[in-house]
């Protein structure tokens, strides 16, 4: 899989993308995947901050009417995940302090079935609030993207497919970027929103149709 050009994104496009943020500053990219869930890379969570979750903006530096920021209640970090060496199980969720109302700029992504694969040369999309050159500050993990989804459409259903963990550089030429794969990790998401649900029953039913449903059901974003 390779990463072609990098171009602004446009109102509504990607709707799900957030901005997991320390101090009004950009840490990583995310998702939402629920009212009060985010999806996001284990290695954008550097210890006992304050975060918070920046959503329905395609631009940073701008404001937008119907953008929100919401403060972050918990983060759950996959148990095994390993920075040391080769990154592995880099994944985890936030669970935001209160429910996001869905509009036209801030809507759930869908995440696929344990068992779903990607078809060979199937075009999909990495969205991110990252610099489109590199930068040698950003070494290891793709600039600001780092934590954001990796999506393709399938019967017209956006759905998840990878989070973005490292690379060597942005787009270099025989160096691939690395994502963590979601299927993969479907049942470690299933029991760990399954624990939560105490605090947030109503937001796990929400999410369960996108969870368990066959692409071909669900609808369009």
């Amino acid at each position: 899989m390779k990463i072609v050009g990098g171009s602004p994104a446009a109102a509504k496009k990607w709707p799900w993308q957030v901005s997991l943020q320390v101090n009004d500053q950009h840490i990583c990219g995310g998702s939402l995947i629920a009212h009060r869930w985010v999806l996001t890379a284990a290695h954008c969570i550097y210890g006992h901050l304050e975060y918070k979750v920046k959503i329905g903006y395609t631009s940073l530096s701008q404001q937008h009417t119907m953008a929100v920021v919401v403060p972050v209640r918990d983060i759950i970090v996959h148990q095994y995940y390993q920075s040391i060496g080769m990154i592995q199980n880099d994944i985890a969720l936030a669970l935001l302090d209160v429910p996001v109302n869905y509009s036209a700029y801030i809507q759930p992504v869908c995440l696929p079935e344990k068992t779903f694969m990607v078809e060979d040369d199937t075009k999909c999309w990495v969205t991110g609030w990252g610099k489109l050159k590199e930068d040698v500050y950003l070494f290891l993990f793709l600039q600001g993207d780092s934590g954001g989804p990796l999506v393709c459409e399938f019967n017209k259903t956006w759905i998840q497919v990878g989070i973005v963990s490292w690379g060597i550089g942005c787009g270099r030429k025989g160096y691939p970027g690395v994502y963590t794969e979601i299927s993969f990790y479907k049942e470690w998401l299933i029991r760990r929103l399954s624990r939560a649900s105490s605090l947030d029953p109503s937001g796990f039913l929400i999410l369960l149709p996108c969870l368990l449903l066959p692409p071909g059901i669900l609808g369009t974003p």
